[in-house]
């Protein structure tokens, strides 16, 4: 990551400190099962589910191929991570990913050195050209797009599946789809390969004065995978 960016980014940045209140107040640890289901698993879905299975069928049938992920693994993470990409959603429910990661990483004490690197991730990305500060918004911990995908999984897992230069969870839904079926959380029978990159919260240090360096994604094979330039 370049100074300048690092400069253009975070110069100006005001941590968005309400994320310490959504953090306390995850439904997943306040609601009961039945509420939970009752109100994410709702006739919409279900019904623009069905839709989306239709609009994209070539597409889920590559993915298939590809990754061996049955398309209704993918359209129920798709429908409960985004509800299918809906722009509302997107509008209406989600927030800038920096000041968000800014403020966690500045004031949430149990897990800092994650936050710190999540932060230093999502500057890779803009650094490397594939989002800007504007079009990064996402939840309170910093999951964007159509999965929601975190920084670091953006950078270690995410795929150019449509092939047009760009790594994004973002706009079309072949990256997104692709990435999240290629990643170990989805390919539970290869999560121990050594060919397979593997999900970790890696702590970063600080030395008085300086800016943690950002990790570097690990190189490894795949169709144009995120870790490549």
């Amino acid at each position: 990551m370049s100074d300048a960016t690092y400069t253009r980014v975070m110069s100006n940045i005001k941590p968005d400190t309400a994320v310490f209140e959504l953090n306390r107040s995850q439904p997943e640890f306040k609601e009961q099962v039945w509420q939970y289901l009752n109100r994410r698993v709702s006739d919409w879905r279900i019904t623009t589910g069905r839709e989306k299975a239709k609009e994209y069928a070539p597409l889920f049938v590559r993915i298939e191929k590809d990754y061996g992920v049955d398309r209704s693994v993918m359209l129920g993470l798709w429908g409960i991570e985004s509800a299918f990409g809906d722009p509302d959603v997107q509008k209406n429910h989600m927030r800038p990913v920096i000041p968000a990661l800014a403020a966690l990483a500045w004031g949430e004490p149990r897990r800092r050195a994650y936050w710190e690197q999540e932060l230093l991730n999502a500057l890779v990305i803009i650094d490397r050209g594939w989002s800007t500060p504007e079009e990064m918004r996402g939840s309170w911990a910093g999951a964007m797009g159509h999965t929601q995908w975190m920084p670091e999984v953006w950078l270690n897992v995410g795929l150019d599946y449509d092939r047009d230069g760009r790594v994004t969870p973002f706009g079309k839904p072949e990256d997104a789809l692709a990435g999240t079926a290629h990643s170990p959380a989805a390919q539970q029978p290869n999560i121990s390969s050594t060919n397979s990159p593997q999900f970790s919260r890696h702590s970063s240090t600080r030395s008085p004065g300086r800016r943690p360096r950002a990790r570097n994604p690990p190189a490894t094979p795949a169709i144009r995978r995120a870790s490549s330039r």
